[in-house]
């Protein structure tokens, strides 16, 4: 059943990213959608579900967005092992954290991205619109993150904006 709710849930944020990609008019500036997927599940504590949610949805991603194949796989992968592991060790559960959490997951995948992509291409120029897509992301995640929740009965997070319990 889960596996029928996330494969579901990474053909939306697809479909969602493409959307506002080529709908809005942003072409730098975008939402990544299954990287604040791949960061609610890891901060659950699932670090093997983080990692294959990251893996399907960074191959997605690159056959969507016409990258080298493999290019958001990796990034992905690593950072749903990262704060897989963060999740399972320590108690997340303030909001604060979350979104410092969400924004240093967005610069570490920007960053990856950045530097295979000067490598692969033999060092060309690659985008600088990491902050705007940073904060883009860390105003979606409270949405993101309760949409999440109600909809992943297996270990909820608490979505409050206030301090936690």
């Amino acid at each position: 059943m889960i596996q029928g709710i996330l494969a579901g849930m990474l053909l939306i944020a697809a479909i969602m990213e493409n959307l506002f990609y080529q709908g809005l008019g942003f072409r730098e500036t975008r939402p990544d959608l299954i990287l604040l997927l791949v960061v609610y599940i890891g901060l659950t504590g699932r670090i093997g579900l983080a990692m294959t949610v990251a893996l399907g949805g960074g191959l997605l991603q690159d056959l969507v967005f016409g990258n080298p194949v493999g290019l958001n796989v990796m990034s992905k992968v690593f950072l749903g092992y990262i704060v897989g592991h963060m999740g399972a060790r320590f108690s997340i559960e303030d909001p604060f954290r979350r979104l410092m959490i969400v924004f240093g997951a967005t610069l570490i995948h920007w960053a990856i991205g950045t530097s295979a992509l000067h490598w692969l291409l033999d060092g060309t120029e690659t985008s600088g619109a990491w902050l705007p897509s940073a904060l883009l992301n860390c105003i979606l995640a409270p949405v993101f993150f309760y949409l999440m929740s109600r909809v992943d009965r297996a270990k909820p997070m608490e979505t409050s904006l206030g301090p936690s319990r």
